[in-house]
């Protein structure tokens, strides 16, 4: 019974040495400082770009087919005059 005694003895004193020996879970890297993110932030913007550039051509074109269909019925009203016959 001696040996176990040696033994548990300094086990106690030694898990009570080793475990305030890690970092704290509490602390966090500050947010947004690292290279890492600057990076993730430049390829985001540059593909929200990609995404957004044929988009943008898309809308312009078909702005300008509705511009010219409104000019288009413009045209053939202003040619139908009141007195004419269909």
């Amino acid at each position: 019974m001696p040996v176990v005694r040696r033994l548990l003895v300094p086990f106690p004193l030694l898990l009570a040495l080793t475990t305030g020996c890690g970092q704290p879970a509490e602390e966090k890297p500050p947010a947004g400082t690292g290279p890492v993110k600057e990076l993730t932030d430049t390829v985001a913007e540059e593909a929200a770009e990609r995404i957004r550039t044929p988009m943008d051509q898309a809308r312009g074109v078909a702005e300008l087919g509705d511009r010219r269909l409104e000019a288009m019925e413009e045209a053939q009203g202003q040619e139908k005059r009141p007195g004419d016959q269909p």
